[in-house]
């Protein structure tokens, strides 16, 4: 099972190999809103990210991340970067919900469903991360493309939440961490159309 990134990474792979990002602009979000809630809790946040991917809405994505936000792949063995900063994880929701490629290689999502059931949830025991709150989630995302390619993905993951600023009651996802199954490659596909890969932590 891949993340949502690597599975497009892996279809769109052709694509990005002529330097060009993958998506064609011109994509309109849905004709009707998911509405999104208070982010007062981490369940909420996770309402929020649900409605986000569905209304393919980059803007309140970046509402929704820490300001040191990063996003964990499964590690690999080849010396690929393990991660995207909040910067590239803004960037490719862009590319993916709204902009597209100026190449017109292929257009952006033309319709996304994501379902995220969690498992458990407990306080954040790293050193560091005090008031942080883990949850262990089953993403389940289904990308349409507009040439009617549906990919679906079911991928589990680690989200940890922390309150910004602190004491605020104001929850943002800080990290999200897929998790190593048997059925996953221990691969980096998004290399492949990610241009400036994040340095390792």
């Amino acid at each position: 099972m891949k993340s949502p990134k690597a599975v497009l990474a892996t279809l769109l792979m052709a694509a990005a190999v002529s330097n060009g990002c993958i998506f064609s602009p011109g994509t309109t979000g849905p004709a009707s809103k998911k509405p999104y809630v208070a982010p007062s809790s981490p369940y909420s946040v996770i309402q929020n990210i649900t409605a986000l991917y569905i209304n393919r809405d980059f803007a309140k994505y970046d509402e929704t991340l820490s300001q040191d936000y990063v996003f964990r792949f499964i590690p690999d063995n080849a010396g690929h970067s393990d991660s995207l900063i909040r910067n590239q994880e803004i960037d490719f929701s862009e590319h993916l919900f709204s902009t597209g490629s100026t190449d017109g290689l292929q257009a952006a999502a033309a319709k996304i469903s994501l379902a995220i059931d969690t498992t458990s949830s407990s306080p954040d025991n790293r050193v560091g991360k005090e008031g942080w709150i883990r949850y262990y989630v089953q993403t389940n995302l289904t990308i349409t493309l507009p040439d009617g390619q549906v990919t679906p993905v079911q991928s589990p993951a680690y989200f940890f939440f922390k309150q910004e600023p602190a004491g605020s009651g104001v929850w943002k996802l800080a990290e999200w961490q897929d998790v190593q199954t048997s059925a996953a490659p221990r691969v980096n596909p998004m290399l492949a159309f990610n241009s400036s890969p994040a340095p390792r932590d």
